[in-house]
Formats: C-alpha cells, structure tokens, sequence
C-alpha cells in the first residue's frame, strides 16, 4: 500500500524504511531485487539519509520501494499524488508507469486527478460508491 502522506517512519533513513515490511514480515530481502528496486526508483545515493533530508517526491519514491520489494501480487496506491506539486507528481506517475511496464507490477490506484488517471490501463469511474464506467 502506498498512501498519500507517505507513512513513513522519521527515526529511520531510507534504507530501513524501504526494509522494515519484510524485517517485520520476518522475511529475507532478495538483494538483487532490493537493488533493482533502488536503482528504477533513483535512490541509490539516498540509502543512508533521513526523511528529513527528502524532498516529497523521494519520501514517495521510498513508500513505492517499500510497498515494491515485498513483491506483492497487487500494489494499492491511495492518492499517491495528492500531496506532491504538479512536477513531482508526473515524475512519480511515471514511476508507477515503470514498474506496470518494466517489472511487471500489478498497481491499482485510486484518485480524483484526471491527469493521474490518464497514466493507468484500465480507468473504473465512481460515484457515491458504485460502479459508473
């Protein structure tokens, strides 16, 4: 799940953040797939900082690695650019885009933003809680 106001833990620097599903899943991190993840999200040089360090886009880009390297069958996405200015969102609709096309990424994402709606396969309008197209 990736959320709008990032859910991220500010104790932590992005490394731990980006692990700390699968430390508590008690589960073993694939480094060859942490690295990949890292590298399509551009937060190779970042590993050691702390979120107060980030801009919003790379406090998101770090909540879609952490949601990514569990390696979910389906990843959710809430808003995701609803706090983000206008270029910071694109940048990270076509982080989105990257993942769908290039690592096979199943991602279901829910906005009122046309715009962020655009980027998707598959658009399902909603009103008042049913189905409208």
């Amino acid at each position: 799940m990736v959320f709008q106001e990032f859910n991220l833990v500010p104790v932590l620097n992005v490394r731990d953040n980006l692990l700390l599903p699968l430390r508590l899943a008690h589960r073993k991190v694939d480094r060859g797939h942490f690295d990949e993840v890292v590298e399509t999200l551009g937060l190779g040089g970042r590993l050691r900082r702390l979120l107060h360090e980030l801009s919003g886009g790379q406090r998101q880009r770090v909540a879609i690695g952490r949601a990514v390297l569990a390696r979910p069958a389906v990843m959710f996405a809430d808003e995701p650019t609803g706090s983000l200015d206008t270029e910071t969102g694109t940048e990270v609709l076509r982080l989105f885009r990257r993942l769908v096309d290039e690592m096979g990424q199943t991602l279901m994402l829910t906005t009122h933003d046309e715009r962020a709606a655009s980027f998707g396969d598959k658009l399902i309008r909603m009103k008042d809680g049913r189905i409208v197209s």
